[in-house]
């Protein structure tokens, strides 16, 4: 039975729609296209925003070309996390941004951080593309396929352990330091 029905983002300028939605206990976390949106589970009044400006203090460079929005909600540490891939310069560029909230009410604020994914494998510069999200209450995962920048092909998949609380100023889950664990191609 459905309890709560209200609308969800709509973003028809970007097609496929590449999607993202996270649940938390009272707040839900929507990404589609060049949007992101939160509101809460009663169906309240919407936070809507260019996923543009949402990243816009990465600064040009980590958020001229944002795709593939991820989002997960860590019910160990209240937070929300949401990633967007950015391809930039033809590939020559890579990067994924990450937000986290700063606790389980996204209204509160977020913390903005980007991962450099523009990767020299075999000798040839590579870009990240769709990136998978997850984590487990200590780090973050993800995940992404590499792609050759200047010639065609696939170059493997690489993956990066990011602390949420290790760094300095407390790590990412409290607007310190990111700090990458692990990173390896598979």
């Amino acid at each position: 039975q459905i309890t709560t029905q209200f609308s969800g983002i709509s973003d028809t300028s970007s097609d496929p729609p590449h999607n993202a939605l996270a649940v938390g206990p009272s707040y839900i976390v929507m990404a589609e296209g060049s949007r992101i949106e939160w509101t809460n589970l009663s169906g309240g009044a919407a936070n809507l925003q260019s996923v543009y400006q949402f990243f816009g203090s990465l600064g040009s460079t980590a958020a001229n070309a944002l795709f593939d929005p991820r989002a997960v909600y860590d019910s160990v540490n209240n937070r929300y996390v949401v990633t967007m891939d950015n391809i930039g310069s033809n590939g020559a560029i890579s990067n994924i941004d990450i937000a986290v909230s700063k606790d389980s009410n996204p209204n509160d604020g977020w913390y903005f951080y980007s991962l450099n994914t523009s990767l020299t494998i075999n000798g040839q510069l590579t870009a990240a593309d769709q990136p998978i999200l997850s984590l487990d209450g200590t780090n973050i995962y993800i995940t992404a396929p590499q792609y050759d920048v200047n010639v065609s092909g696939f170059a493997g998949t690489e993956e990066w352990v990011i602390s949420d609380t290790a760094g300095t100023g407390g790590g990412l889950y409290n607007g310190g330091t990111m700090t990458v664990v692990a990173s390896q191609l598979a």
